[in-house]
């Protein structure tokens, strides 16, 4: 996910591990089915200048073997902690939330962000 602000272009990527077999059964809306546990999910924050890419936030979200992996869950969670660096005031932070909840979107679980 790209992000314009001002005059500077950030990148957002997230990368999702998953280890280990299907256990387990979750509920969904209207029946069983089974999930995968646990995972790692990393997000990384790259400035663009021209050529020229420096990572300025990583953040990451585990999930317990206990609980079903989301990968929504996962990404917002990480998000919300690469956006804890100090380069990140709160019109930026705002921006970025803005710009995920627009091309990603799906804020129906009550994760909350650090925004």
């Amino acid at each position: 996910m790209r992000v314009e602000i001002q005059n500077g272009m950030y990148e957002i990527t997230w990368k999702h591990k998953r280890e280990g077999e299907m256990q387990g059964q979750c509920r969904d809306e209207m029946h069983f089915v089974a999930f995968p546990k646990g995972g790692l999910t990393i997000c990384m924050i790259t400035a663009i200048q021209g050529e020229e890419k420096r990572i300025i936030g990583k953040g990451e979200a585990v999930c317990s073997f206990q609980d079903c992996y989301c990968k929504n869950t996962g990404r917002k969670i990480s998000l919300s902690r690469a956006l804890k660096q100090d380069v990140f005031n709160k019109a930026i932070r705002t921006k970025i939330w803005t710009e995920y909840g627009q091309k990603i979107g799906n804020f129906s679980n009550n994760t909350k962000n650090a925004s």
